[in-house]
């Protein structure tokens, strides 16, 4: 025979066999609405104690961040440690390989991405100069060569001696650029060793706007006279372009 019970939180009328093990409750929602309300006092000591010790994390990450930080890089140097993050890596890859192919998912992808870049770069000046520093690398071997092959540290590159060299930063950042002491166009960026001492730290300076904008006024129709003639003018606007495009204020 299938009997009906009243659940003692909800009051429905409900068959044996829905019932929990009780067998007091309908779902286990009602079960666990009916002990929050009995054990509230019990709730409330343990976020108490919850509270407290996330206070006490923040605190000992604040004072002991470099010791922090210097643990958490020799744990990820290990080779168990990358073994174990490329093996979780395939994992939500396989997972998910559908998933991203979804245009939902770019699109979020891509809104989160710019968030994080967006606020990263209102209170971190150097990844702001970095980011900079590494555009105008990208940029100048995609208009003078076939295209950026090779990552920056191969060529010899270090974003972080040209942070230094720059420093210390000016007050009002927004009205400097960063520039090149010798111009790119000078330098056969083809040759992985001449690509080195063009994005040499001791080859950057900051300048004001209209310094920098005068600066590259001069510097144009030399650059001109060395590039060829070619064939269409649509190409040479295209290579101007390429050359103007000047580095964001700082």
């Amino acid at each position: 025979m299938n009997i009906k019970k009243k659940c003692k939180e909800c009051g429905k009328e409900t068959l044996d066999n829905t019932f929990n093990k009780n067998k007091k409750y309908c779902s286990k929602y009602c079960c666990q609405k009916n002990w929050r309300i009995n054990n509230q006092e019990h709730i409330n000591n343990t976020k108490r104690e919850y509270n407290k010790k996330k206070s006490y994390y923040k605190n000992y990450y604040r004072l002991n961040k470099d010791k922090i930080c210097t643990n958490q890089k020799k744990y990820s140097s290990k080779e168990k440690s990358k073994e174990k993050k490329r093996i979780c890596a395939r994992k939500n890859y396989h997972l998910n390989k559908e998933k991203r192919k979804t245009k939902e998912f770019k699109l979020k992808r891509n809104v989160f991405l710019r968030g994080y870049t967006k606020k990263k770069r209102a209170y971190d000046k150097n990844y702001r100069i970095k980011e900079l520093l590494r555009n105008r690398f990208f940029y100048a071997l995609r208009a003078y060569t076939k295209g950026k092959i090779v990552s920056s540290t191969k060529y010899g590159i270090n974003y972080k001696k040209i942070i230094e060299h720059l420093e210390p930063f000016p007050k009002n950042p927004s009205k400097y650029h960063i520039d090149h002491i010798k111009p790119l166009f000078s330098f056969n960026l083809t040759n992985p060793q001449e690509v080195k001492i063009a994005f040499a730290p001791e080859n950057h300076q900051l300048l004001t706007i209209e310094e920098h904008k005068n600066k590259t006024k001069q510097e144009i129709p030399i650059w001109r006279k060395n590039v060829k003639e070619l064939e269409d003018k649509s190409n040479t606007n295209k290579l101007d372009i390429q050359y103007g495009r000047v580095l964001k204020s700082i």
